[in-house]
């Protein structure tokens, strides 16, 4: 088994960084095995983590008392979740789910905030980067309250109808 430094090094999401910020990384991060159907987050929960997913399946998921669970997003290696603590109130927005036994880094919240404050070139690395992750997040989430609560408008129509001055 790899060491933690030259496995974070191997995601996407980490390449490129510098030696030392992957060696800080290394101690603000601990591997954590799931099994099937757990839950490394729940909606509402504090959120403390940063997930990056080694192996194994993840399910971004969405419930609603009388709508049921939807998936936002599934999640395989290489893949990360998890922004929520990167904000006040520090609460999961999303569960996620083991849909598999599932092995990830987990990195602590506050830690990368402290690398991120002490090393602004590496924080600003980092925030693009889950930047784009958000991006996609909320990509995946519009598409899936269409098919939630289905439309008969075009999305491009009610877009440009929501400009209109």
């Amino acid at each position: 088994m790899k060491n933690l430094t030259d496995t974070i090094s191997s995601f996407e999401f980490f390449q490129g960084l510098p030696q030392y910020a992957l060696e800080i990384l290394s101690g603000c991060a601990q591997r954590q095995d799931w099994p099937v159907h757990s839950y490394l987050a729940e909606e509402g929960s504090r959120a403390d983590y940063f997930y990056a997913v080694e192996d194994g399946r993840l399910s971004i998921e969405l419930h609603r008392p009388g709508l049921g669970r939807h998936v936002i997003q599934t999640l395989g290696r290489g893949q990360v979740a998890g922004w929520s603590w990167l904000f006040p109130p520090h609460l999961w927005t999303f569960d996620i789910r083991a849909l598999s036994p599932v092995r990830v880094l987990a990195f602590q919240g506050d830690c990368l905030l402290k690398l991120c404050s002490e090393h602004p070139e590496v924080g600003y690395i980092m925030m693009r980067r889950l930047a784009h992750v958000i991006a996609k997040r909320l990509q995946a989430t519009r598409l899936q309250l269409l098919d939630i609560y289905g439309s008969t408008v075009p999305a491009r129509v009610a877009d440009e109808k929501s400009l209109a001055p």
